[in-house]
């Protein structure tokens, strides 16, 4: 039985069914040497559907005489994590700029591309709203009704604030 492993360059890529399989994948075209191009299919963990872009590099393993099949891929990205920490994003078609990015950092929180704003929590934002909206009918039905000063109106929703992610 014929077994190897080789680093392959991509060039291109199609989504069909690969021989005898019954679903489509992944099907690269990887090159190993000038005039060398073959077919291989990519396989990525599972949930993840990713295409590595041209000019990636992959690791192709042949096993038996037509079976080959690339996995993980290096871009053009600088790598930046921490141990433990992971980030998923996508790239340009030269794999070169990311596009967007989510990090999960070791700390528990989660950036979505990147860390300048905060995500807030729609229930309880509604709830503050609501009860601002009925602080504010409050005081203007005592102002129309000659009656004195409804108070001082406060609006807090702070609870609305998910700290653990934030987005640019």
């Amino acid at each position: 039985m014929k077994f190897s492993i080789r680093i392959g360059t991509v060039t291109g890529r199609e989504i069909k069914k690969n021989r005898d399989s019954s679903i489509a994948s992944i099907l690269l075209q990887v090159k190993f040497l000038e005039d060398d191009v073959q077919t291989v299919q990519y396989i990525s963990q599972s949930g993840d559907d990713t295409s590595p872009p041209d000019g990636a590099k992959v690791m192709v393993f042949q096993i038996g005489p037509a079976f080959k099949f690339a996995i993980g891929s290096i871009d053009m990205i600088i790598p930046d994590m921490a141990p433990g920490e992971r980030k998923l994003y996508s790239t340009d078609s030269a794999g070169e700029t990311i596009k967007s990015f989510i990090k999960l950092l070791n700390s528990g929180i989660i950036e979505l591309n990147g860390n300048n704003d905060f995500l807030v929590r729609f229930n309880a934002l509604e709830t503050g709203l609501q009860q601002f909206v009925n602080d504010i009918n409050t005081a203007l039905s005592g102002k129309q009704d000659g009656g004195g000063s409804a108070g001082t109106l406060t609006l807090n929703i702070s609870a609305a604030k998910v700290d653990e992610v934030k987005v640019i």
